[in-house]
């Protein structure tokens, strides 16, 4: 339903760069061979390789010995177990896991192998400020407020809300 990789690619960075975005933003997908095509035609966009590892959508595990169709060939497998190995010679900045599939440790791995953390999709203040503790780089929220209020009661400086409208006219 989408074009390949490569021309996927094009077509974002070429918006992103129409409206004058390119420098100053993320590109994070399931989809690892978009983010290989992102890498390979603008090295300097940052990358973040999203994953999930539930029941109900897992797009590391291989099934039936077959490698993931999500992971364009940089299964952990590959790299000794080591998913943030894997993200780190895939060329990613940071690793985008279900907040459910972290644990203390693998934010520390994440970190020594020189990837960022920002996890996803993290609605309770008590989720909020456990992935804080264990040093989570940035979190994805449905409820932005929730997120702010746990991190403001841990004592991070935060930034002023942003009032209005993003794309005035749009």
């Amino acid at each position: 339903w989408s074009p390949p990789p490569p021309k996927f690619a094009a077509l974002l960075l070429k918006e992103l760069d129409d409206i004058g975005w390119l420098n100053r933003t993320w590109v994070q997908s399931f989809d690892w061979h978009v983010l290989q095509a992102v890498q390979n035609q603008e090295p300097t966009v940052p990358t973040g390789y999203l994953t999930s590892e539930q029941a109900v959508f897992d797009t590391v595990v291989a099934k039936k010995s077959n490698p993931s169709p999500w992971l364009a060939g940089f299964d952990p497998v590959n790299f000794n177990g080591d998913l943030a190995l894997a993200i780190q010679q895939a060329g990613g900045r940071y690793w985008g896991p279900n907040y459910l599939d972290l644990t203390e440790l693998r934010v520390q791995n994440a970190h020594q192998t020189g990837l960022e953390v920002h996890t996803w999709t993290v609605n309770e203040s008590t989720d909020v400020v456990k992935l804080s503790r264990w040093g989570v780089d940035g979190v994805t929220s449905d409820y932005p407020d929730r997120a702010r209020s746990a991190l403001s009661g841990l004592g991070v400086c935060l930034p002023s809300p942003i009032v209005g409208e993003l794309f005035p006219g749009a």
